[in-house]
């Protein structure tokens, strides 16, 4: 096909999401799930390599990243945080095992999810995620330690901000929240 490349021969498995790296515009950044990495791609000489990998991120689904570089990955039933300087991988909230989802807001450590899927920055130190088996959208809160539920809504998956509309995909379709700020759609 025209205007695709292959970037042989690196293998994936249940690459999710894929983002630019705000830190070196000419990389991509891709979760691999099956392979516990986020891999990195070179958009001019196609070259793959591993950013970083770990049994902690088995099942990694989406990445959000900071202005500072540092990633924030979902995985089953929980949020990574993923320090740029050091490739340092520590649990920010949720269960780190691969077993057993539960649902409760509370401090970061405490907060339970059951199959979290994206994840994108509203704010400094302020994330949005899609907590999926709960049909709920999460409200992340990293500076106050806290997990709140934003909002009840049937099998959310993903998240794109656009001119203040808010564009969640569900199981059979997009639904569309028009809020400035996004936490207003909400409270």
């Amino acid at each position: 096909m025209p205007g695709f490349w292959n970037v042989r021969p690196a293998l994936y498995s249940y690459p999710w999401s894929i983002v630019k790296d705000k830190l070196n515009t000419r990389r991509l950044l891709v979760t691999d799930s099956d392979n516990g990495a986020i891999r990195t791609v070179d958009s001019q000489t196609r070259v793959v390599g591993t950013f970083v990998k770990s049994r902690s991120l088995i099942n990694v689904k989406y990445l959000a990243q900071e202005k500072s570089g540092d990633m924030y990955v979902t995985v089953k039933y929980a949020i990574f945080r993923i320090t740029y300087s050091d490739k340092k991988v520590t649990l920010l909230s949720g269960k780190a095992t691969n077993s057993g989802g539960g649902y409760r807001d509370s401090n970061l450590l405490k907060s339970l999810y059951y199959e979290l899927y994206d994840l994108m920055f509203i704010g400094p130190q302020t994330l949005i995620v899609t907590d999926a088996w709960n049909s709920r959208l999460r409200l992340v809160d990293i500076k106050s330690d806290k997990v709140t539920t934003l909002a009840t809504v049937s099998a959310p998956y993903s998240l794109f901000l656009a001119n203040s509309i808010l564009h969640l995909g569900q199981k059979q379709k997009i639904q569309q929240i028009k809020c400035k700020p996004v936490t207003s759609c909400f409270l």
